[in-house]
């Protein structure tokens, strides 16, 4: 058992209203942040996790955020080749319904002070088909681009398995990798199946300094829209 998981077996804290003297956040293990969010996230699937860090209250972790590398191709559609590898997703935010208005953005903006300093742009989706439009990203003026179109994903021994799995990539160019030919995934787990997803609301944060900032923003290929509403 990871030391993070005995976490569970205490009594779990109540934070009606958000107070950040309770809190605090540090890096979990990979491996146990997927299966926490593949069992706590309404997608009910493990990404393909880069960095992950973890939300503690009273000592109780109460929410896990994953980030994950991209494909070489929507890396290069956000600003181009030149920034390509200093781009994650934030694949998953869960923090408990026991915790205070506030503590998401609270916990998202101490995970940016934690990434790597190369790391410049963040990409993240709200699901429509959950109708989410992104009201988190919306809260922490993230710049919003319009709609995704839909992207494949794999189910294989009744789990939805993402198609970002290194078990389905290949490297080309550098550290960026691609999704294999379906064809040749088929071939290596026989009986898996694409499945096409929704499209999703896209949502995009720059990190760095406010030099680094205006350049990446001059280098936006998405249009910048006005934020959706239900």
């Amino acid at each position: 058992m990871f030391e993070q998981e005995k976490m569970f077996d205490l009594e779990i804290p109540s934070m009606t209203k958000f107070n950040a003297s309770r809190c605090y956040v540090c890096n979990l293990d990979n491996k146990f942040a997927g299966n926490f969010v593949k069992k706590y996230h309404y997608a009910r699937r493990k990404p393909s996790v880069k960095y992950a860090f973890g939300l503690y209250v009273d000592n109780v972790l109460a929410g896990v955020i994953t980030y994950s590398t991209m494909f070489a191709n929507i890396a290069s559609a956000v600003c181009g080749d030149k920034y390509k590898n200093n781009l994650l997703e934030l694949s998953r935010l869960f923090v408990f319904d026991w915790c205070g208005k506030n503590t998401e953005s609270w916990f998202l903006s101490r995970t940016f002070l934690m990434l790597p300093k190369d790391i410049l742009i963040l990409l993240s989706y709200a699901d429509s088909g959950m109708n989410h439009i992104g009201y988190i990203y919306q809260a922490t003026n993230w710049l919003y681009t319009g709609m995704s179109k839909g992207s494949i994903e794999f189910e294989f021994n009744g789990d939805l398995i993402s198609a970002r799995n290194e078990s389905f990539r290949e490297k080309r160019n550098g550290n960026v990798s691609r999704l294999k030919p379906i064809s040749e995934i088929q071939n290596q787990y026989p009986g898996i199946k694409s499945v096409k997803t929704n499209p999703k609301h896209r949502y995009v944060y720059f990190l760095g300094n406010k030099r680094q900032r205006r350049e990446l923003l001059k280098s936006l290929l998405w249009d910048i829209l006005p934020y959706p509403k239900n």
